[in-house]
């Protein structure tokens, strides 16, 4: 199995109330999906001071070609975990008092596992153990943060669990090179499903129609590949 995930709002920024992880999982064929991604992201403008098209400055369009081309494939998985950062405790932001990076770390994997362990629900005719792990981004402490990150996948996607398939393989992989085409539409599944809750649930009054409609006929567009969706809303432990 193939896993390519992204946050978007920033967990412990001022950017923004709402903080998100999503995911997208595919049994195989890579190359081909890459391939019709690659003939659409080609033709978008790069997003100013960026060496790629960006989620969060996409238009309607450019993001229904992307989740059209995503939607078209059979097997292609999406989940994704939306947090009310007003709402959470500094401890749960940081973690751990006095190791900033680490703090940082633990909180962004904690919310990663959630959407991992979503995902890795074994397709029915699933014989190979082995998940490739692909991650926007620089790992901030290199291979400190992939062992950290591993050993916490290892337990959650594997126990408690009641199925009898067993990941015994979880290769991590973090990316941050442009143009990346999972990657990139990843990035389009993150940012939209921010602009989407902040539209419900942040919005001061009755969302104008420009921009609802928009929304939830893309939201209907993904609707039919989401197979979880984890959402805090303010008075919710998301831990629990």
């Amino acid at each position: 199995m193939y896993m390519y995930l992204d946050d978007s709002g920033g967990l412990d920024s001022d950017r923004g109330p709402l903080y998100v992880w999503a995911g997208i999982a595919i049994k195989s064929g890579g190359p081909r999906l890459t391939e019709t991604l690659d003939s659409i992201f080609s033709e978008m403008p790069n997003t100013k001071n960026y060496n790629e098209k960006k989620g969060f400055d996409a238009n309607y369009v450019q993001r229904k070609e992307v989740f059209d081309a995503l939607v078209s494939f059979a097997s292609l998985r999406i989940a994704y975990v939306v947090v009310d950062k007003q709402s959470l405790a500094e401890h749960q932001k940081s973690f751990v008092t006095g190791a900033e990076s680490r703090a940082k770390e633990q909180g962004e994997n904690f919310f990663l596992s959630r959407v991992v362990t979503e995902l890795s629900k074994p397709y029915e005719d699933s014989t190979r153990k082995k998940i490739v792990l692909t991650i926007d981004g620089d790992a901030k402490r290199g291979e400190q943060s992939k062992t950290r990150l591993h050993e916490l996948l290892s337990l959650s996607i594997n126990f408690p669990v009641d199925r009898l398939h067993i990941w015994n393989n979880v290769e991590i992989i973090y990316d941050s090179r442009p143009n990346m085409r999972m990657l990139q539409a990843v990035d389009f599944v993150a940012s939209f499903i921010l602009d989407f809750y902040k539209m419900q649930f942040h919005t001061l009054g009755i969302p104008r129609r420009d921009v609802f409609l928009p929304l939830m006929s893309l939201y209907h567009t993904i609707k039919p590949k989401v197979v979880s969706r984890v959402y805090q809303l303010p008075g919710v432990d998301v831990f629990s």
